[in-house]
């Protein structure tokens, strides 16, 4: 269920006869993407059942950075510039996942964790003493999800430790990205700290 102002590009299809995903539909390209298979053009019942959703993604993309007139030549029948439209899709910071991998890869995360303004900062406890993540100088971070962590002040290489919800505490190792760290063993609400420290990375109670 999403919300009303949400516009989507990638729509699943199911199979008839199993309630499982056999690939996509592209919205804008009015293309099927399947695993391991290259893009075919829909067919015309999945035109027609998309056309509303098909307007709305290319006047939303079209004004992004397309004047009015060329926007009214494209809804009048001309064909669509596909490809700035592509490149608009990427200009503005929307994010594509697609449900074909076990993971979404790293790149996909950080160029969302990236974009998106910080909608609330974590506290960094150490025993009474607390401050916003913003204000320590510590490489700290916060589950959030399983097996992924968003960090904060990522430099110089630092031994990390796992502070569960449960207070088990569980040595990390590999190298860190600039503000994401994978790792199997990761639940929401974790916190990820300097080795042999006690601080605590929480988020805000709303």
């Amino acid at each position: 269920v999403l919300n009303e102002d949400i516009a989507m590009r990638y729509y699943p299809i199911e199979d008839e006869s199993s309630p499982k995903y056999v690939g996509l539909l592209d919205v804008l390209t009015h293309e099927i993407l399947q695993p391991g298979k290259s893009p075919i053009l829909a067919d015309q019942e999945h035109v027609n059942l998309t056309v509303d959703e098909h307007e709305e993604i290319i006047e939303l993309l079209a004004h992004a950075d397309l004047s009015d007139g060329v926007f009214e030549s494209h809804t009048s029948g001309m064909p669509v510039s596909l490809p700035k439209l592509r490149q608009l899709w990427d200009e503005v910071g929307l994010v594509t996942v697609l449900p074909f991998d076990q993971w979404i890869s790293d790149e996909v995360l950080l160029a969302w964790i990236n974009h998106r303004g910080p909608k609330w900062i974590p506290t960094v406890s150490k025993g009474d003493l607390a401050t916003d993540v913003l204000s320590t100088e510590q490489s700290v971070g916060i589950g959030i999800c399983d097996g992924v962590a968003r960090m904060w002040h990522v430099g110089q290489p630092t031994k990390l430790e796992l502070r569960t919800e449960n207070s088990e505490v569980i040595e990390l190792t590999g190298d860190v990205p600039s503000n994401l760290l994978r790792d199997h063993r990761i639940r929401i609400g974790d916190t990820i700290r300097p080795l042999s420290t006690n601080y605590l990375v929480t988020a805000p109670s709303i």
